[in-house]
């Protein structure tokens, strides 16, 4: 077996230039004698230490590589699958990767409306080549342009702007407290530049449907992150696609104290609620709809992969948010507005395993109701060829609540133990108090028609533990698609 590179092409290592990275393994690969074959993948689950790869030498040794932030972190990698240590001397090779890096990292965020990270970017880099007394007059260019996305012509970067490129506001309307951590926030928008994620009409093709997601802007005043005073935050909505193009979105949000935007996000929360929320009193920034998945592949971009006979959804914490996203493709016109043709609908079993802590049990009433719809399906049709609504089978699995709801958000929120019995009572249904374990991975696994697509989506160490589970049950890297939560 050739020893191979696998380069996370995902999320946030995506975000922190992971294409260079690529592009850089790649330049120093081909300068080697032998084979070593590099490629792009989903994400390797190590979203907080990206850009991130994994090695596989000739004898099927895997390891991770973390933090690529440099061409010499890129030769350790080479270096690791092939035994060989490229050498970092070719002027030749020096060229063709200077700065692609940084171009790559402000071009990802430009295309995600991400105006804070984009002008961080060019701003590292005008200082570079400042240092080396080099000319960036494209870069001031395109500096002046990001500006004017972003809202600004000049600094200060004090307030927030009256306008902001691919951004509309949203007035908070309700908020449902699920637990004690965690909760939907329902807004609301009368502003037709929102966008949407299926655009049609005006000579447009056919939309492609797909699972996507928003950018929330938190509105922190001055920070690390870049010049403007905001932080730039991914969620992908549990409401529909269709709901957001008639003006609104719910979003599930969990609060953690030391979280940039999900602190002020509570912060704001609770002076609004204190002031008996008001109808004008609280307003968030979310950019038009952001691709995440093509469907019915279920692979990051437009990317064409098998198309799966079955869909296993291995999910936890915030990561439940995919579940109503994929489950909207059973009924692409009435869930998402769009006529979509038959081969291209997600008309496949679809199953779930979902981790959570005990006292942060989130959307119950959601697969509760999903799991009942396929359960209703079943008995309603003497032999279904597929079950093909709701959750064919789903198991619940609870790890242990946190000893103390002292600094908790909403503490007063409890889950229902009668929710949970509804769960528990369903012959589709189970809830065990366990972790993600490679038993229940397996036992999982042997109930999909293949070829089967698995959908991952959790905290990082969530997702770098269900990989591994998967690959030691032999499925491919193919057939796995990991989402940071």
């Amino acid at each position: 077996m050739s020893p191979s590179v696998h380069v996370c092409q995902a999320g946030s290592c995506r975000r922190n230039g992971s294409e260079a990275v690529l592009l850089e393994i790649e330049e120093l690969t081909n300068a080697l004698d032998g084979e070593c074959k590099v490629k792009g993948s989903g994400c390797l689950g190590l979203c907080s230490r990206g850009p991130a790869a994994v090695s596989v030498t000739e004898g099927r040794e895997q390891r991770s590589h973390v933090n690529l932030d440099s061409l010499e972190a890129s030769a350790n990698v080479v270096e690791t699958a092939t035994g060989t240590k490229p050498r970092l001397d070719d002027p030749g090779l020096l060229t063709r990767l200077s700065g692609v890096r940084a171009m790559r990292m402000r071009e990802q965020a430009i295309s995600q409306y991400r105006w804070n990270g984009a002008l961080n970017s060019i701003l590292d880099e005008v200082q570079d080549k400042a240092k080396r007394g080099k000319s960036s007059g494209d870069l001031e260019r395109l500096l002046a342009e990001v500006l004017v996305k972003s809202g600004f012509k000049n600094p200060p970067f004090d307030t927030m702007p009256s306008k902001i490129e691919d951004y509309t506001q949203w007035t908070l309307e309700d908020v449902t407290k699920l637990t004690r951590h965690s909760a939907v926030f329902h807004f609301k928008s009368n502003d037709r530049k929102r966008g949407t994620p299926n655009p049609r009409g005006g000579g447009r093709s056919p939309p492609k449907p797909k699972t996507w997601h928003t950018t929330l802007l938190g509105e922190v005043g001055k920070n690390e992150e870049g010049p403007l005073p905001w932080v730039e935050r991914d969620y992908t909505p549990i409401s529909g696609a269709l709901e957001w193009e008639r003006g609104t979105c719910d979003i599930l949000i969990k609060i953690y104290k030391d979280g940039a935007a999900t602190s002020w996000l509570h912060r704001v929360l609770t002076t609004w609620e204190a002031s008996g929320r008001p109808e004008a009193g609280l307003k968030v920034w979310l950019s038009k709809p952001v691709l995440t998945l093509s469907v019915p592949y279920l692979v990051s971009g437009d990317a064409a992969s098998f198309s799966p006979a079955s869909v296993l959804l291995l999910l936890a914490g915030t990561g439940i948010v995919a579940m109503p996203q994929v489950l909207h493709h059973r009924d692409p016109y009435g869930k998402i507005g769009i006529s979509v043709p038959k081969r291209h609908q997600l008309h496949v079993p679809v199953d779930m395993v979902f981790s959570c802590r005990a006292d942060d049990v989130l959307m119950l009433d959601e697969i509760t109701e999903r799991c009942k719809e396929a359960s209703e399906y079943a008995n309603n049709e003497p032999k279904p060829p597929q079950i093909n609504k709701g959750l064919r089978n789903c198991t619940l699995l609870l790890t242990d609540a946190k000893a103390s709801a002292e600094n908790s958000p909403f503490p007063n929120v409890t889950c229902s133990a009668n929710d949970l019995n509804d769960l528990k009572s369903l012959p589709n249904a189970e809830v065990l108090e366990s972790r993600l374990s490679l038993e229940i991975v397996r036992g999982a696994l042997a109930k999909m028609p293949e070829p089967c697509r698995v959908v991952v989506s959790g905290p990082s160490a969530f997702n770098q533990a269900a990989r591994n589970m998967l690959l030691e049950e032999r499925v491919s890297d193919e057939a796995i698609t990991i989402l940071e939560a």
